[in-house]
């Protein structure tokens, strides 16, 4: 990046306390990020040639946000736990392989986006955190789910594509995990401990793709409890559903009939609806039944780091 344009960056984020310098091709930390210390509370370097990231970022107090994703990194600094007010740490598709213990220390930590990395443990650094929601662990090369999984506060764990063949059965005592992602895992049907099933909170359980038919967790003990969460929380999102297919066929059905004139001595009853008419409303139906399948399954195959997470990271 030319001195003309960082200048311009840097202006910009006095201002707005917003700095994002992706696509940079940045490889080091440019000496005028100095002045901005005081100010920034959006740092966005992602996608761009970072190996390490300076000691000196733990000197931006105010960050909230901070994304480093798609970049070379091979570790985080320690000095990142200075960071006392960040809410978000997005650092994808870098080569981790692990996260330094100070995290720990960001109590106002929401979200963390970790996937597609070189991560081999389950960061247990991140149990305890209170506020945190979202745990994005895709996509690395984790083998087992310890049992201080259970001091886990999210209520999204995302754990697509590593190579888990193991899981603790503490994980059912997490106070508010609800969505639980395990999909393309080396997980045998064994491994998925009835209080899984029956007596955490989990209410979306993702596990396509492991070593097991998935119809056969129907005979697991717990499942018509784990069933009965989906259900109450599917309920409310297919009624939302079938209202938007009733307001939107009735907004079909004005439109065609102000735009159709039906002859007098023609009686207007269900076997005169023009086939026209018809194909209107299966097209209506084909738009809204995926949204019920899509709010109320939520399967990671529509809400995963290749499609979604590093979306969702890197628009923080």
């Amino acid at each position: 990046m030319g001195n003309s344009g960082l200048k311009q960056h840097l202006e910009t984020a006095k201002k707005t306390g917003v700095l994002k310098i992706s696509e940079g091709k940045l490889s080091e930390f440019p000496s005028d990020f100095k002045q901005l210390e005081p100010l920034l509370r959006t740092l966005d370097l992602s996608n761009n040639k970072f190996t390490s990231l300076p000691n000196d970022i733990g000197s931006y107090k105010l960050l909230k946000h901070l994304n480093v994703s798609q970049n070379k990194l091979v570790s985080l600094p320690e000095m990142l736990g200075n960071l006392s007010k960040l809410e978000s740490l997005s650092a994808c598709s870098n080569k981790l392989t692990c996260v330094p213990q100070s995290l720990s220390q960001l109590v106002h930590l929401k979200q963390v986006y970790l996937s597609h990395n070189l991560i081999t443990e389950f960061p247990t650094v991140f149990c305890g955190l209170k506020h945190l929601d979202v745990l994005d662990l895709s996509r690395n090369k984790i083998t087992h789910v310890p049992n201080r999984v259970s001091e886990l506060n999210v209520t999204e764990l995302n754990l697509n594509q590593n190579q888990i063949s193991s899981i603790s059965d503490m994980i059912s005592r997490c106070p508010r995990l609800k969505t639980l992602r395990l999909e393309e895992n080396c997980l045998q049907l064994s491994a998925i401990h009835s209080s899984i099933l029956a007596d955490s909170k989990v209410s979306i359980l993702a596990l396509d793709g492991n070593l097991f038919d998935k119809k056969n967790l129907a005979d697991t003990e717990g499942f018509d409890k784990y069933m009965d969460r989906f259900i109450d929380l599917s309920l409310p999102i297919i009624s939302n559903a079938k209202m938007k297919l009733k307001i939107m066929m009735k907004q079909l059905m004005n439109k065609f009939q102000q735009n159709t004139q039906i002859p007098e001595d023609q009686e207007n009853d269900e076997d005169d609806i023009p086939k026209q008419l018809r194909a209107l409303h299966a097209q209506v139906k084909r738009r809204v039944m995926p949204i019920i399948h899509s709010e109320t399954h939520k399967t990671s195959r529509k809400a995963t780091p290749r499609d979604m997470s590093e979306e969702r990271a890197l628009k923080l």
